[in-house]
C-alpha cells in the first residue's frame, strides 16, 4: 500500500526534486525489506547472541550491542571485520528497491555497511555506482557518487565502523569523506529514508545545512514517530510512512524514463563511441609526429602507418573472442587500438578506458543481448572490469596493456578464455613504412635510421628519436623547466603536479588544485592554469581542458609526461619532492581521479626513498589514514628496506603477510627485504636468510602465474651471489627459468634478456 500525497510535505516540489535531482541518504531502516525468500539483515536482537557465541563473549552482554561491539572491536578487531562482512553481505534483495532507478539521483549517501544498493544498481540501466572512497574523484556523468560513511562490505579496503565507540570517532577518522558528504548535500535537495539520526556527526551536518543552505530536506518518519514535529520545527519536510509505502508511492507517481524514451540506450552509450572527425579539434601532422599525440583526429586523418598488427589483432579477436595485446611502453598500443576500432565492423563498437566494475555492469545491462566489440585501453589498470566484460557471451574484447602490468595481473583472469598477443619491437619493414609516412620536412635525414644490432631495443620511442626532427627530448624539457623554475614557482608546481598525476594514471582537476593551493578562488586558479598553458605552448605541449568535464586538465603528450617525470626526479629533486609532499599532505584521495589505480605506483617505496631520503615516514602516516591495507604496508616496507631500516621493514612486511598471506607479490617483497638485509654480511645466520629468500622466490615462481618478476629477481640475486659471494649454486636454475620464459615468449622484455646474458656470463666463468 502506498502513502497518500497528504502524507508528504510540499509534495509537488518533492515530485520535481525526484525527477530533477536529489540526494538519497539511507540508514538502517532502509535495508529492512525482506528478499524473495523472506531473508532479512540481522537486527541488534539477533546479532548480539550470535556475536557472543562466535567470539566466546560472556552471555550477559547478549542484550547490549554497544558494550558487546566495543569488547569485540578491542579483542578481535580483524576477525570482527570479517564477521561483519559475512553478516551484511547479501546475494538477493527485495525488488521494490529497483524503483530507485526512477529517481534522478544526485548522490547516494548511507551509514549502512550492507551491499543492498550494489545489488540494486547491478541491474540498473541508468546508473553505475561510483564509490568515491574507493575510486576517488568522479569524472563520468553517468556515474552515481556513492558515499558510505561507515564503510561498506563490498570493498575490502573499507573499514567497517560498528559500535558506539567507533562511531563516535568516525567523522574525525573520515573527515574528508564527511566534508564531501556536506558538499553534496549543499548541491541538491536531500531525501532521508530509514535514518534514525543517531550519528552526531551527521546531525551536526544537517543542522549546518539547514542554517546555511537553501536546499530542501525531506525526512521519512514512521507513523508513530515522536520526531515528526521536531523535524518540521528545525526546517525539514516530513514524509509519514514506511520505507515500503514510500517506494510504492514513487512507483505510482514518478514516470519510468526508459518507457518515455526509446533512445536511452543509444544516448547512454554515446560516451563510449568513436567520434566523427567533425566532432574533434584539429591536430597538426607535425604535433602527431613530434609530440607523440595519440588522438582520434590523427587516426581518422590517416596520419599513422598501419602495421601488420592491425589486421593480425582484428583477425585474432574475431577468431578467439577475447584478446589482450601486450607490449612495452611506447610500442604504439593506443594507436593500434584506435586503428582497429576505426576499421572494425560490429553492431556496437565501444571504446572503454578507466571505467569501474559498476560502470561496466551498467553497459552490459544497457546492451542486453546485443553483440558488441569492446576495446579496452590500459586494460590491466582494473583487470576485474576486463574479466567481467570477457565473461559476456555477446562481447568480443580486445584489451591493450603494458607487459609489466599484464604480468602482474594475469592471474586474476583465471577461468576466462583469453589469448595473449605480443606487440613486438618494430621490424625494419614497419619502421620503413612509418618513415615513408613522415613528411619530408620532418625527417632528420633522407633515409631510415634503424638499430645497429639485434640486442638493441627499437620501439616507437627509439624510432622517433632517431628519425624525426624537433622531437621532444629530455634536454628540451629540462631547458623549459629551468626557465619556468626561475620565473614562476606556481607554474613549475602545476607542471610538476600534472606530471606526477599523469605518470601515475590520474590527471589534474580543480578540486585537487584547490586543495593543493589552499584556495577556492577559481579565478586565481584559472590564471595559474592559463600561465602554465602559456609556458607549455612554447614546446607545443597542451594542458587541455576536458570537453565533457571542464574541471579536468590533461597533459596530451605522453612523451612529455614521461620525459618530464625523469627530468624532475633527476634534475629538480628538491623542488619535485616538495610538490609531491605538499600534494600528499594537503589533497584528499577522494579528490584524486582514479585513486584506486593512482595509488599502485604513486606511493612506491623506491620512489619515496629517491625523493625523500629518510624523511618519508610522515607521508606514509598520512597515506595510512585512508589506506592501511596490505599494499600500503608492502610499499612502506620496501621504502624502509631502501633506507636500510630492516627492523621496520620486517615489521611492515610481516603485518602485510598476516593481512594477505596468499599474495605472492607480498611474499616476493619479503624475499627482497630478507636478501637486502643479509647480502652484505657473511655469517651463518645471513647465509640461512639468503637461502630462505631464494627458496621463497622459488615457491613464488612455481605457484604464481606471475612468473616473470619472480624469475627476474631470482636471476638478479643469483648473479649477485656469484659475483660477491662466489656462490654459483643458483645460476643454472635461474638460466632454466629465463630460457623457459624467453622460449615461450612469456617474457619479451629487454630486462629479461639482459639478465639471461648476465647469468650466462657468470656460468661461463665456472665451466
Amino acid at each position: 500500500m502506498a502513502i497518500h500525497d497528504d502524507s508528504i510535505d510540499r509534495v509537488e516540489i518533492f515530485k520535481v526534486a525526484l525527477q530533477s535531482g536529489i540526494n538519497l541518504f539511507t540508514g538502517a531502516g532502509f535495508s529492512k525489506l525482506p528478499d524473495a525468500e523472506g531473508n532479512l539483515l540481522p537486527d541488534a536482537n539477533e546479532l548480539c547472541p550470535q556475536i557472543c557465541e562466535r567470539f566466546g563473549i560472556d552471555a550477559r552482554y547478549k542484550n547490549d550491542l554497544e558494550k558487546l561491539s566495543n569488547i569485540v572491536n578491542l579483542r578481535y578487531k580483524d576477525a570482527f571485520q570479517k564477521y561483519l562482512r559475512e553478516k551484511f553481505t547479501v546475494s538477493s534483495y527485495n525488488h521494490q528497491y529497483d524503483i530507485l532507478d526512477r529517481i534522478n539521483l544526485h548522490s547516494y549517501i548511507t551509514t549502512n555497511i550492507d551491499n543492498i544498493i550494489q545489488c540494486v544498481m547491478d541491474s540498473s540501466k541508468r546508473y553505475s555506482l561510483f564509490n568515491i572512497s574507493e575510486y576517488g574523484a568522479k569524472r563520468n556523468a553517468s556515474s552515481l557518487p556513492f558515499i558510505p560513511l561507515h564503510g561498506n562490505v563490498k570493498y575490502l579496503n573499507s573499514h567497517l565502523y560498528f559500535g558506539k565507540n567507533e562511531l563516535a570517532n568516525v567523522d574525525s577518522d573520515n573527515k574528508d569523506l564527511f566534508d564531501l558528504m556536506h558538499a553534496k548535500l549543499l548541491e541538491a535537495p536531500t531525501l532521508f529514508i530509514g535514518y534514525g539520526f543517531h550519528d552526531n556527526a551527521v546531525e551536526r551536518t544537517i543542522s549546518k545545512l539547514l542554517q546555511e543552505g537553501n536546499q530542501d530536506v525531506w525526512v521519512q518518519c514512521m507513523p508513530n514517530s515522536d520526531n515528526i514535529d521536531y523535524f518540521r520545527d528545525i526546517g525539514c519536510h516530513v514524509i509519514v510512512g514506511t520505507t515500503e509505502e514510500l517506494l510504492k508511492w514513487i512507483d505510482l507517481n514518478i514516470p519510468n524514463q526508459e518507457n518515455i524514451s526509446n533512445n536511452i540506450n543509444i544516448d547512454s552509450l554515446r560516451p563510449y563511441a568513436i567520434p566523427t572527425i567533425n566532432q574533434l579539434e584539429v591536430v597538426q601532422r607535425e604535433d602527431y609526429y613530434t609530440k607523440g599525440y595519440t588522438h582520434w583526429y590523427c587516426i581518422l586523418s590517416d596520419y599513422a602507418y598501419q602495421t601488420k598488427n592491425v589486421n593480425a589483432l582484428y583477425e585474432a579477436v574475431l577468431k578467439n573472442k577475447n584478446i589482450i595485446a601486450v607490449g612495452i611502453p611506447f610500442s604504439g598500443k593506443t594507436t593500434l587500438m584506435m586503428q582497429i576500432a576505426a576499421k572494425a565492423q560490429a553492431e556496437y563498437k565501444l571504446i572503454l578506458s578507466n571505467i569501474s566494475v559498476e560502470e561496466a555492469q551498467r553497459i552490459i545491462n544497457l546492451l542486453g543481448g546485443s553483440k558488441a566489440l569492446v576495446f579496452v585501453d590500459n586494460c590491466c589498470d582494473d583487470i576485474t572490469v576486463v574479466k567481467l566484460l570477457m565473461q559476456q557471451s555477446n562481447f568480443m574484447v580486445l584489451g591493450f596493456a603494458d607487459d609489466y602490468a599484464f604480468e602482474s595481473t594475469k592471474h586474476l583472469l583465471e577461468g576466462v578464455s583469453v589469448k595473449r598477443k605480443d606487440i613486438g619491437e618494430l621490424t625494419r619493414e614497419e619502421a620503413q613504412g612509418i618513415f615513408n609516412k613522415i613528411p619530408v620536412n620532418f625527417r632528420k635525414q633522407e633515409d631510415l635510421s634503424y638499430k645497429d644490432s639485434e640486442d638493441e631495443k627499437f620501439s616507437i620511442l627509439e624510432f622517433a628519436s632517431q628519425n624525426i626532427k624537433n622531437i621532444l627530448t629530455s634536454n628540451r624539457v629540462k631547458d623549459l623547466l629551468e626557465r619556468v623554475n626561475e620565473t614562476s614557482e606556481k607554474t613549475f608546481d602545476i607542471i610538476a603536479l600534472s606530471t606526477y598525476l599523469t605518470c601515475n594514471k590520474s590527471c589534474l582537476n580543480m578540486d585537487v588544485l584547490c586543495a593543493f593551493e589552499n584556495t577556492t578562488n577559481y579565478r586565481v586558479l584559472r590564471e595559474y592554469i592559463d600561465a602554465t598553458q602559456g609556458y607549455l605552448s612554447e614546446i607545443n605541449v597542451p594542458l587541455s581542458q576536458d570537453i565533457d568535464n571542464q574541471d579536468y586538465y590533461e597533459l596530451r603528450s605522453n612523451l612529455f609526461a614521461r620525459l618530464a617525470y625523469d627530468v624532475l626526479k633527476s634534475h629538480f629533486k628538491e623542488e619535485f619532492s616538495a610538490v609531491v609532499r605538499k600534494f600528499i599532505l594537503s589533497v584528499s584521495p577522494y579528490k584524486i581521479y582514479q585513486y584506486h589505480v593512482f595509488r599502485r605506483s604513486a606511493f612506491d617505496g623506491k620512489l619515496f626513498s629517491d625523493l625523500f631520503g629518510d624523511d618519508a615516514y610522515s607521508l606514509y602516516e598520512r597515506i595510512f589514514q585512508f589506506d592501511s591495507g596490505a599494499y600500503t604496508l608492502q610499499q612502506r616496507a620496501l621504502y624502509k628496506s631502501h633506507r636500510c631500516d630492516f627492523k621496520g621493514a620486517f615489521e611492515d612486511i610481516d603485518k602485510a603477510i598476516s593481512i594477505n598471506g596468499s599474495n605472492f607479490s607480498i611474499k616476493n617483497s619479503h624475499a627482497i627485504i630478507l636478501f637486502e638485509a643479509n647480502k652484505d654480511k657473511r655469517t651463518s645466520i645471513s647465509e640461512e636468510s639468503i637461502a630462505e629468500a631464494m627458496d621463497t622466490l622459488r615457491k613464488c615462481f612455481s605457484s604464481d602465474k606471475r612468473k616473470v618478476y619472480h624469475a627476474q629477481k631470482f636471476a638478479e640475486f643469483a648473479v649477485y651471489l656469484a659475483k660477491n659471494w662466489r656462490d654459483s649454486s643458483y645460476l643454472e636454475e635461474a638460466e632454466k627459468w629465463l630460457v623457459q620464459l624467453i622460449r615461450t615468449q612469456e617474457s619479451t622484455s629487454s630486462f629479461t634478456k639482459y639478465l639471461f646474458r648476465q647469468v650466462q656470463s657468470e656460468l661461463s666463468k665456472i665451466k
